[in-house]
């Protein structure tokens, strides 16, 4: 989809948008969910689910 609102909500901005899909920089991401709950298009999964 491309609208990056996942990058703009989360607070580490560990989100790579320059990739398709999207990658995640599990170093650096308080797993807050954050990107989970504000993707329109369900894109981003917590793993597990």
């Amino acid at each position: 989809m491309g609208c990056k609102l996942c990058y703009s909500v989360c607070p580490q901005k560990c989100i790579d948008i320059s990739k398709i899909p999207v990658e995640i920089d599990q170093n650096h991401c308080l797993h807050c969910g954050r990107c989970v709950e504000t993707c329109p298009a369900q894109a981003i999964m917590k793993r597990g689910q």
